[in-house]
């Protein structure tokens, strides 16, 4: 393997676990926002402004989240098959 493979690979590795970084982190602001929203709405009106943009917002985070897996998938096979899939 050469030096400029072993940095190519490097690199794609680095990508994907960049990407799976961000998707966890993506996760982690849904469940917050939903949590958070669930909080207010147990003290406050369903249709009080602040619980529907927390749940508009965990909303975004989930999709946002489900782009950044499928950048992570797609980030690994590109990583994968640069190994040689070994």
């Amino acid at each position: 393997m050469t030096d400029e493979h072993m940095h190519e690979l490097a690199v794609l590795e680095q990508s994907w676990i960049e990407a799976e970084a961000e998707a966890d982190h993506l996760k982690d602001l849904a469940e917050r926002a939903a949590v958070a929203a669930e909080e207010l709405r147990k003290t406050a009106s369903v249709d009080q402004p602040d619980v529907k943009l927390l749940l508009g917002q965990a909303e975004r985070y989930s999709e946002r989240r489900e782009r950044a897996e499928a950048d992570a998938v797609a980030a690994f096979d590109r990583f994968w098959s640069a190994r040689g899939g070994v």
